[in-house]
């Protein structure tokens, strides 16, 4: 699934346009970004504040595992990728996310991020032993559209500036017949910020979901697989689990239906901005469905669709800031 990269691309985005605009901010919210970023000062005949909790060791990504729950109706048939070498592919991509903040209890305006579209083109670039392809993909273009809800002033003429310099993004990577995608890389042009190289270094494993891993046993209609993975987003380990259910075969062509679920592993995250600063992770929940067509001779998706909502709530010096946030993702194979 390509959403949590893509979430995380845009809340970076979506930050920087934040802070070219400053707009008014809740007491609550300003007393929680105080405390992240500053140090309270010391006050005499009181004991030292205590130090930052050590944040537990969380387990490194791995590959994602698959776990066959229903093998479903006869007949039964592995699905496998066969890919050619010559595969060349174009996508489209559309995220639309809405967002809303609530600081120590006290809502804020939501937040509707103007839908953005994605156009990449992909090829196979080697064939490798066991049936593996090694693909490359470019971002060739991006359009940011008009927001469909509230949205503050100037952010989609500065979205689309943000956007436009990640033009030119290279993705690498290996599929193998079984949907696994390994070895994921990123080169970011020239012109992309600072603060999109330091995140997308930590998003190297989001690679991985780009692809269905496939189960190992021969299935038939109606059968249901889980997937769970592990993916690090700026700093905040997730586990996401993935039921996908064959809804039909005819040939190299299968629709699927998928039921995510999300939570965080990572129980602290560090503030790039203040050193030694982290915040404590007190939930995460996430939730979704979603629709895939695709072809077994073909990389991208005939076509896609995912809703996801999330729900996440951080702690820094006893005060809370809770996160509420829904994306859809489109994908359109051309």
């Amino acid at each position: 699934m390509r959403n949590l990269a893509l979430i995380a691309v845009c809340l970076l985005v979506l930050g920087a346009c934040s802070k070219k605009q400053e707009p008014a901010k809740s007491d609550a919210e300003t007393g929680l970004r105080s405390a992240e970023n500053e140090a309270p000062e010391p006050v005499a005949g009181e004991p030292e504040a205590p130090a930052q909790p050590e944040a537990p060791e969380v387990p490194k990504a791995g590959p994602p595992t698959v776990e066959l729950l229903d093998a479903g109706k006869e007949p039964r048939e592995p699905l496998r990728l066969q890919v050619p070498l010559e595969t060349a592919e174009t996508m489209s991509l559309t995220m639309a996310m809405t967002m809303s903040v609530k600081a120590q209890g006290t809502p804020m305006p939501p937040t509707t991020l103007p839908p953005i579209t994605m156009v990449m083109s992909i090829e196979g670039a080697e064939k490798l032993d066991d049936g593996k392809v090694r693909f490359r993909s470019k971002l060739t273009g991006i359009e940011v559209g008009a927001a469909a809800g509230p949205t503050p002033p100037g952010m989609v003429e500065q979205l689309e500036a943000q956007m436009q310099k990640l033009v030119g993004l290279v993705q690498t990577g290996v599929i193998d017949p079984r949907g696994f995608a390994t070895e994921g890389a990123m080169e970011l042009p020239e012109a992309a910020p600072p603060q999109a190289r330091q995140m997308l270094d930590g998003m190297k494993s989001s690679l991985e979901q780009f692809a269905v891993p496939l189960p190992a046993e021969p299935v038939g209609a109606g059968a249901v697989w889980r997937v769970t993975q592990a993916p690090a987003i700026n700093g905040i380990q997730i586990q996401q689990t993935i039921e996908y259910t064959l809804v039909s075969r005819k040939g190299a062509e299968i629709e699927l239906e998928a039921k995510v679920g999300q939570k965080a592993l990572s129980k602290f995250v560090e503030v790039p901005q203040a050193p030694g600063m982290k915040l404590e992770i007190e939930s995460w929940k996430g939730v979704g469905v979603g629709a895939i067509a695709m072809s077994l001779d073909r990389i991208v998706p005939k076509q896609s669709s995912l809703d996801v909502d999330s729900a996440w709530t951080m702690k820094a010096n006893g005060q809370s800031i809770t996160y509420e946030m829904g994306n859809k993702t489109t994908v359109q194979r051309k």
